[in-house]
């Protein structure tokens, strides 16, 4: 069940969100009784389409747009199956998401400029992402834990996943080292958000 929140603490999104959900009601788009629940994705909606454009923004400022499209897809794509840390607000995620957005494009560009990106550090990486991601995934919500089944089958997507985009920045490594970086440090960033989200719950 989607937990309301009073009005005087909505943010921003959810007002929004809110009033767009009470306009397609009085229209007769939606009915009452689904309301709450089409709030909820609308919410999810504008929240994830300003966590775009907030990263693209990062990615401009760098100069670095494709290695942030790059960072954002392999972000996106391993971290709804395996979970971690989130903020409590909107304003939160969105802060946690542009720093690490930033901390990731900084070390990138730092260690491509200094050249000192070596082979070894990066399959040091990835051993080390691919093995917490693989023994501690799925992490799931706390509002919303999963079955054994899921569980095992979203395990397992991680796994895959995660191997698959290792095995692929090995070749990638020679052709250019800055894309094999950003996927070691992004998968690197998954699993600390795990390990953190597992000492923060205790």
């Amino acid at each position: 069940m989607i937990k309301y929140i009073p009005e005087r603490h909505d943010s921003m999104i959810e007002k929004i969100s809110k009033q767009i959900t009470n306009h397609l009601t009085q229209k007769n788009v939606i009915k009452s009784e689904t309301a709450e629940m089409y709030r909820y994705g609308i919410e999810l909606v504008i929240s994830t389409f300003i966590g775009i454009v907030l990263i693209l923004l990062c990615g401009l400022v760098f100069d670095m747009f494709w290695m942030t499209v790059l960072y954002y897809a392999i972000f996106f794509t391993i971290r709804r199956f395996a979970g971690g840390y989130h903020a409590n607000t909107y304003m939160g995620c969105k802060v946690v998401l542009v720093i690490s957005t930033i901390v990731i494009l900084a070390i990138t560009k730092s260690l491509a400029f200094l050249k000192s990106y070596s082979l070894i550090m990066h399959i040091l990486l990835l051993i080390f992402s691919i093995s917490t991601l693989i023994q501690l995934s799925p992490i799931d919500s706390e509002n919303k834990p999963l079955d054994t089944k899921q569980e095992k089958r979203c395990k397992l997507i991680v796994s895959v996943l995660s191997i698959s985009f290792a095995i692929i920045s090995l070749p990638v490594y020679y052709l250019k080292v800055e894309c094999a970086c950003v996927i070691a440090l992004t998968l690197v960033l998954i699993a600390i958000m795990q390990i953190v989200e597992i000492l923060r719950r205790g």
